[in-house]
């Protein structure tokens, strides 16, 4: 690697520690215009409504960043402490924390459990280096009610985000029909394979499309 790469990767990699430095340090400031509700003397109904009509978070950032916060204000000062250190070190991210706080809400209110510190502490060490999807994984084996339920999203007018949970079997339907597909459609997504086997199901099943083919 050149010295002008080096640069540019040093450079950056000390970005990324500030980044989540201050993402650190944004918690820590969340729970105090919370407890002090300074968001109600600007105007504002909600911490939320405060972080994405002010703070210009996006709905999702402004989750996230709520959820973890109140999870770290649950913590003993120590605890605390440690967790905002694995967050600026990057072996915890915001996401997951929110993701964590997101399964003890659903414990209480599906289970009537309430997690010790201790046991909070054990789920925090167990999600450290994991990615979003291994984080969910973990928390569905405990309480399978956190799996989050089909969503549609409108993007555009054309264009709709949709989300749903795949098990095990349609995972692997769906890794052999993209196989399969593979040489018939060039560039093959998750997306156009969706499109071509709903077109094959309708040639076959729809009565509108039988109707076409006898006119032709």
């Amino acid at each position: 690697m050149n010295s002008l790469h080096e640069e540019i990767l040093s450079r950056t990699e000390k970005l990324v520690f500030e980044e989540r430095r201050i993402n650190s340090e944004i918690l820590e400031c969340l729970q105090q215009i919370e407890s002090k509700m300074i968001y109600a003397e600007m105007a504002y109904s909600s911490l939320y409504d405060f972080c994405v009509k002010h703070l210009k978070y996006s709905e999702g950032a402004a989750h996230r960043r709520i959820s973890a916060m109140r999870l770290l204000k649950t913590l003993p000062e120590k605890m605390k402490q440690e967790t905002i250190l694995k967050i600026e070190s990057g072996s915890i991210s915001v996401s997951n924390l929110s993701l964590l706080q997101g399964f003890l809400k659903t414990e209480k209110k599906e289970s009537k459990k309430i997690y010790s510190n201790d046991e909070k502490t054990r789920l925090i060490h167990s999600i450290e280096n994991c990615s979003k999807l291994e984080v969910e994984k973990k928390l569905a084996t405990i309480q399978p009610k956190i799996i989050p339920s089909e969503t549609k999203r409108v993007l555009t007018q054309d264009l709709t985000e949709i989300s749903f949970v795949a098990d095990q079997v349609l995972m692997d339907k769906l890794k052999r029909a993209y196989e399969l597909s593979s040489h018939s459609l060039p560039d093959t997504s998750m997306a156009k394979l969706i499109h071509k086997l709903a077109d094959d199901f309708l040639k076959k099943n729809d009565p509108l499309e039988k109707l076409r083919k006898r006119k032709l």
